[in-house]
């Protein structure tokens, strides 16, 4: 799909704080999503005219096969009448609502008209054309719904890349994936832990069922960031330093070694986006993936330190 089809669809972009924010809430909430191999995981925030928040919703968040609008608006009903209910809304959209669904079930574009209260759709991406054309941005159009693009000044790719993210065991060029990787940030008094968690995609057979905000885990592994002195001597300069600890997987996984590789890959991609200098491993397995994956990331001239001496740590 052309990068550039949803920008010229919608006519607009914009690039208010207020919403670039209610974007990234909406990201969080794709986060949420249950991750299956045949729906997009998606959040979607209800906001009114004042910039309060009035609803949300995420991909499959109620039971039955549901999307992130069709969530947010059912919940949204149910707290007023017809008569009650506020207009001229804005609702956040990680993802184009879709104009077809291959479930037959009713598209999140006819859900938005039907409800007469979203006056203007804010997008963060365009649907991918994994599953079906999509032509939410030019239905909502013809109704007369403003569709306005949230496009992050400081890097105008960033907002659809991380729109995007929850979705990569579907997006993946390598092909669809048993699992969906992502950095979830832990702060304490002395460091600031990341968990790069594998959550699992369900089975066909139970796709739709309703779940809780987080899918189980199948494979984690901990990353913690530190400063150290830069040298040996008594020098002021210091360095970050990232530690990784041994990979924890449940024993029912079945390629261990693929989704070993896979967090350390995104544990060596959160080190380079957080401008690490040097790399703790306290699993020397992971020596050679870390190496080959600097390799192909132009890691810099980073540091990586085998800690065969550290005892291994319960997490």
């Amino acid at each position: 799909r052309d990068p550039g089809r949803m920008a010229s669809a919608s006519s607009q972009i914009t690039s208010e704080k207020d919403d670039i924010k209610w974007m990234e809430e909406a990201i969080e909430l794709a986060w949420c999503s249950n991750p299956v191999d045949s729906a997009y995981c998606v959040g979607a925030v209800i906001v009114d005219s004042d910039g309060k928040r009035l609803e949300h919703g995420f991909s499959r968040e109620l039971a039955g096969n549901t999307h992130a609008e069709q969530c947010a608006l059912m919940k949204l009903l149910e707290k007023y009448d017809s008569k009650s209910i506020p207009k001229k809304l804005k609702m956040y959209c990680t993802m184009e609502p879709c104009s077809t669904r291959t479930s037959g079930n009713k598209p999140c574009v006819v859900s938005i008209l039907d409800a007469d209260c979203i006056e203007t759709v804010y997008l963060g991406a365009s649907e991918p054309k994994e599953f079906v054309k999509c032509e939410g941005i030019s239905k909502l159009l013809e109704n007369s719904i403003k569709v306005i693009t949230v496009i992050d000044p400081a890097s105008k790719g960033i907002i659809k890349k991380n729109c995007l993210e929850p979705n990569k065991h579907i997006l993946d060029p390598r092909g669809r994936q048993p699992f969906r990787i992502r950095a979830l940030p832990i702060s304490n008094q002395n460091c600031v832990t990341w968990k790069i968690c594998a959550e699992q995609v369900l089975p066909s057979e139970s796709k739709w069922k309703a779940v809780d905000r987080l899918a189980p885990l199948s494979g984690e592994l901990q990353v913690i960031i530190e400063t150290e002195k830069k040298g040996q001597n008594a020098s002021k300069e210091t360095i970050k330093v990232a530690t990784f600890m041994y990979p924890k997987m449940q024993t029912d996984v079945k390629d261990q070694k693929t989704l070993r590789q896979e967090l350390v890959i995104e544990a060596v991609k959160l080190s380079l986006r957080l401008d690490i200098q040097r790399i703790k491993l306290k699993d020397p397995g992971l020596l050679k993936i870390v190496e080959s994956i600097l390799k192909e990331n132009n890691g810099k001239d980073m540091d990586l330190l085998l800690c065969n001496q550290c005892q291994d740590q319960e997490y």
